[in-house]
């Protein structure tokens, strides 16, 4: 609840399914809580006619759900009432979990040759009719299904598939879609050193490659991923021949104008395998050398960079491959690392969003790679709304990162600088995917986001250590509009900072209560006191937990935010507080 929204639509069906799993053990506390973030969807769209009834649809949805799961569940059954009291035409749906689903009844086209018959005589045999049959039949649907029992046939019995290939080889057959059927066959199976030698022998056929370039990249990289199998560096001399014959004959794809995921999208072709393939077989062969070398070998060096000269689309994918993997290369190889793909990173590089989407989305951030990535850093923040916007919660998370390593006062400079262009108006999110939590709608958002997430993760020295050093200035200074006015989404989302500022919570509710009262969504402090047995900070500091439910209760936050607070304000007002904040404590629970 606290690290994922339930409402977000790319993991619906999962979040459905993990939370019908465990809501029948959960406490009534977490049972309450669950309820009141189903509580709080309202439909995205506030100018549709429909809104309320669309929002009450999935409100249903969930509350019907939890109660197949917790049939007996006091809590979930009066919600669900409440929504089927309003709307008595909601019926139960068979698939609450998904968006659209139909269901089929189909019964596929077969062939006269099921495996079992294919492998009753060799693959030799067959030849003929394997090639004949598109063209006696002409059903694509049909020849599917016979490939497929190819495929079957060659996983069942290495042999006949070897023989099969054999047969093609010998007729000089390059062009026939059986190869890729037994390329696909052999990388499924879990061969033995002497199998996957015969089959990269096959692989190293120069007449495939122009073909079947991503199939046979798909297996070589098989080879090397996760380590391999146990007997994979014997035979990495034989597959990086291969490997380094294939990338001048991928096929290159149609030139591309722009794209919102260069590393996304090289994952369509050979060239994300390959050098994938290159950076896991180095990886590999480096582990077994005694002393390890603090260089790139030259066989590798000579690969990684002629990716870096390819010009291609193909070179374009296969650097942003590299830079997703910058922390290791700088590890093994610094030099080449800060010759080669540094300049990458550049703003007038033509890599530029290419190399940022790979370090972005799988590369890691340590101080040998935050000192080298200062500069690059520095100077990206001006693009975060343009070229960076497919990437700008990543980066955000790795900006707060990069000051976090590099300076003692990010106040002077780093900050600053994110909001001089955070403050920028963003370009339009008109079909754009979804980039942030559905809660948060501005560059400047996601920041305080991200702060809260570090915080959460934070010992409480490590607390004291950020307030004191910028965040209690920080907090200070946007006060006072300084660099930017707070806006209405990031008070909500610094307000979710106070139950994990442990350390200094009654500083940080002083300072708390001095921003804007706006009316705010998306604000979750209630319940996380509510809902989390381990905090106490209510109990330590009774005063000031007071003071902020007195606060937030003037920001007029959605009644389901209070579904929790009733039993809060009972335990506070057994405390030792003020008569002040007792009697208006008290005035909150009549009201609510």
């Amino acid at each position: 609840l606290t690290r994922i929204d339930l409402h977000e639509l790319s993991i619906r069906h999962e979040v459905f399914w993990a939370v019908r799993l465990v809501y029948p053990e959960a406490t009534p506390e977490y049972r309450n809580a669950i309820i009141g973030a189903v509580w709080v969807y309202r439909w995205p769209n506030e100018e549709h006619p429909d809104r309320r009834e669309n929002a009450a649809r999935q409100h249903f949805n969930w509350f019907d759900w939890l109660h197949k799961s917790a049939p007996h569940c006091a809590l979930v059954r009066q919600a669900l009432a409440e929504v089927s009291a309003e709307y008595p035409n909601f019926e139960s749906r068979e698939h609450p979990d998904l968006l659209h689903w139909m269901s089929l009844d189909w019964e596929g086209l077969q062939t006269s040759w099921t495996p079992e018959e294919l492998l009753s005589t060799p693959a030799s045999y067959w030849l003929d009719d394997l090639l004949s049959f598109q063209v006696a039949e002409g059903e694509e649907s049909n020849r599917r299904t016979l490939l497929n029992h190819v495929a079957e046939a060659a996983t069942q019995n290495f042999d006949w598939g070897l023989d099969l290939a054999n047969v093609l080889g010998e007729t000089e057959k390059w062009d026939t879609d059986l190869w890729s059927t037994l390329i696909h066959a052999w990388s499924r199976m879990e061969l033995d050193e002497n199998r996957y030698s015969k089959v990269l022998s096959w692989l190293g056929k120069v007449e495939l490659h122009p073909r079947y370039n991503r199939e046979i990249a798909e297996v070589l990289y098989a080879l090397v991923k996760n380590d391999g199998p146990s007997y994979a560096l014997d035979l990495l001399p034989q597959a990086n021949e291969i490997a380094a014959a294939l990338w001048h004959r991928l096929d290159q794809p149609e030139q591309i104008e722009e794209t919102e995921d260069w590393l996304k999208l090289a994952i369509n072709y050979p060239a994300w395998d390959l050098a994938n393939f290159w950076l896991y077989g180095f990886s590999l062969w480096r582990q077994h050398q005694d002393p390890k070398p603090t260089v790139l070998s030259d066989e590798y060096r000579e690969a990684l960079s002629g990716i870096m000269e390819d010009q291609s689309l193909s070179g374009k994918f296969g650097r942003t491959v590299l830079t997703s993997q910058f922390a290791f290369l700088l590890a093994v190889d610094e030099t080449w690392t800060r010759d080669n793909l540094l300049p990458l990173f550049a703003s007038d590089s033509k890599d530029f969003q290419a190399a940022w989407d790979g370090f972005l989305t799988r590369g890691r951030l340590n101080p040998a790679v935050a000192e080298i990535m200062a500069d690059p850093f520095f100077e990206a923040v001006e693009r975060i709304n343009s070229d960076l916007f497919s990437q700008q919660g990543r980066f955000i998370k790795y900006y707060i990162y990069m000051f976090e390593y590099l300076s003692e006062n990010p106040l002077d400079r780093w900050i600053p600088k994110f909001f001089q262009y955070a403050s920028q108006e963003s370009p339009s999110r008109t079909g754009a995917p979804m980039l942030f939590p559905r809660d948060v709608q501005e560059t400047k958002d996601y920041f305080a986001v991200e702060v809260g997430r570090r915080l959460q993760h934070m010992a409480e020295t490590e607390q004291q250590e950020w307030w004191q050093r910028w965040l209690k200035r920080y907090w200070e200074n946007r006060l006072h509009g300084v660099p930017a006015a707070l806006e209405i989404g990031e008070i909500a989302h610094m307000l979710n900072w106070l139950p994990h500022l442990t350390a200094v919570f009654p500083e940080a509710v002083d300072l708390a209560v001095q921003m804007p009262q706006r009316s705010l969504q998306n604000c979750w402090v209630i319940d996380e006191f509510s809902i989390n047995d381990e905090n106490d900070l209510w109990q330590r500091h009774p005063e000031s937990a007071a003071k902020l439910l007195i606060y937030l209760w003037e920001c007029d936050l959605p009644r389901s935010s209070w579904h929790s607070a009733r039993d809060l304000i009972d335990q506070l007002l057994s405390l030792n507080i003020s008569s002040e904040r007792r009697r208006e404590l008290q005035e909150i629970r009549i009201q609510l």
